[in-house]
């Protein structure tokens, strides 16, 4: 049975994006301390919050948004 991937997402604005990207930097900020508890010297999850919430305020959409949050998670993993 073939289905049709697109079906599976739903678009969401640019507005949209930002007010979550805002919400989703206040949740990590808090959460930082923990992780910095451990690696204080790394500033990747740090530099993410910052990149998404420049975005928040208005900047642009870019792959580096994307090389941020990558960055971040890969942080966390190690």
């Amino acid at each position: 049975m073939g289905t049709d991937r697109a079906s599976n997402y739903f678009p969401l604005s640019l507005t949209t994006l930002r007010v979550l990207g805002k919400w989703a930097a206040e949740c990590a900020i808090r959460a930082l301390p923990v992780f910095e508890k451990y690696a204080a010297s790394d500033s990747r999850p740090y530099a993410a919050i910052e990149g998404i919430r420049v975005f928040a305020a208005g900047g642009r959409r870019t792959a580096q948004l994307r090389s941020l949050s990558l960055g971040a998670f890969a942080a966390a993993r190690e």
